[in-house]
């Protein structure tokens, strides 16, 4: 298939970047593309950089408008838009140069989404493969892969924070998601990507999964996405606005809406919100059913979901913090917590190691690392998804 393929950029304070995702773009093999750069109201040096890209490059098309935000980014680039397929591109990231042709070797004219599985992700230049991949290209031709995967997205099998929810690393039907875009609110600024792409998962199932990985995703310390003081009140406009959708559609499905509540919660919680869901209609510690008010408890896993656990229960005079492990060196405390090998846990008076993990594959690694010192089943606690949409009322 060679159908125009349309690239929409988002363009706001990346300068130092866009080149590159711009030179990634001119010299991709597959050639009938149109590009699409949405000057986003940037006030560095963006808007001469689109600029001058577009004279020297007839595909090139460049968008200035006053800051309104990524959703509407996206939204002007797409009504520009001509091709039969879309993607977008964030201005800070690269492909591959055979990425696009890879992707569209599986365009057919019943996909509405090309959906790769994998990707590249770039933090300080370096790189490594990221993203679900349990199955190989050959496992991915199985019409029962594809189901289960789609089942998957749509929360048949559980909340499994494994493939992610972004819309870059996908190719659309251009009349697809457009209409969709179109109805999320300009306003969210943080997992904007979720709030539209879930829409979609209700909407289609024409979903093609791929395993191509040529896409780069940059993680900028100082993006958009790591401003952790504000994530809470951008968050809570994202979910009033994806459930409001959803009950305007009245046919939702509930793994979906049970989906998005859950995706709330843990991103909450990741970044310190994890009080926000405490209650006294709960006689433990939400989200982990077993952390009763007065159990004796150390954290396992030390990264973004376990230190906002670590921190609550820190300042917290409910539940008892006897110590915290990870699989990296921490030293011999953590922010003023100790740090305790599995040597010295014979010696140690606890009730619990809570599992300080969302994703599935992190918390089966952990509990296998566990289980290898003897750890015994009952005395691990992980988080029950189960109970998080009960946690948001809709």
């Amino acid at each position: 298939m060679n159908a125009l393929v349309s690239v929409v950029v988002p363009v706001y304070k990346i300068e130092d970047y866009l080149k590159k995702c711009i030179d990634g773009l001119i010299e991709q093999t597959y050639t009938n593309i149109e590009i699409i750069l949405v000057d986003d109201g940037s006030p560095d040096n963006c808007g001469k950089i689109c600029d001058d890209y577009a004279l020297k490059d007839k595909r090139i098309r460049a968008i200035h408008q006053q800051n309104r935000g990524p959703v509407n980014a996206r939204k002007v680039g797409g009504e520009i838009a001509t091709g039969d397929f879309l993607m977008y591109v964030d201005g800070d990231d690269f492909l591959d140069e055979c990425y696009i042709e890879d992707m569209m070797q599986y365009a057919r004219d019943d996909i509405d989404i090309i959906w790769d599985l994998v990707f590249k992700k770039n933090f300080s230049g370096d790189e490594i493969l990221s993203g679900y991949k349990k199955y190989s290209k050959n496992e991915l031709v199985s019409n029962d892969v594809q189901h289960f995967l789609l089942e998957h997205v749509k929360g048949g099998h559980g909340f499994q924070n494994e493939i992610s929810f972004v819309l870059w690393a996908k190719i659309f039907r251009r009349s697809f998601i457009q209409e969709i875009q179109v109805s999320v609110c300009d306003d969210i600024s943080y997992e904007d990507d979720f709030a539209c792409l879930i829409r979609c998962v209700q909407k289609t199932s024409n979903i093609k999964f791929v395993i191509v990985g040529g896409y780069s995703y940059v993680q900028r310390s100082n993006s958009l996405s790591r401003e952790i003081d504000s994530i809470g009140k951008k968050n809570n406009i994202m979910l009033e606005d994806t459930l409001a959708y959803f009950k305007q559609c009245r046919i939702a499905d509930k793994r979906i809406i049970d989906l998005i509540k859950t995706q709330y919660i843990i991103s909450q919680i990741q970044h310190g919100g994890i009080e926000l869901f405490q209650s006294e209609r709960y006689d433990f510690l939400f989200p982990f059913p077993k952390i009763k008010k007065t159990s004796k408890c150390i954290v396992y896993g030390i990264g973004k979901f376990g230190v906002s656990v670590l921190t609550y229960m820190k300042k917290s005079n409910e539940y008892v913090l006897v110590g915290c492990m990870d699989s990296r060196n921490l030293g011999r405390l953590y922010e003023g917590v100790p740090v305790l090998s599995f040597s010295s846990l014979r010696n140690i008076d606890y009730d619990y190691i809570m599992v300080g993990a969302v994703k599935q594959e992190f918390i089966d690694e952990i509990i296998s690392a566990l289980s290898t010192h003897g750890i015994q089943k009952e005395k691990i606690a992980c988080v029950d998804y189960a109970i998080m949409p009960l946690a948001v009322d809709f």
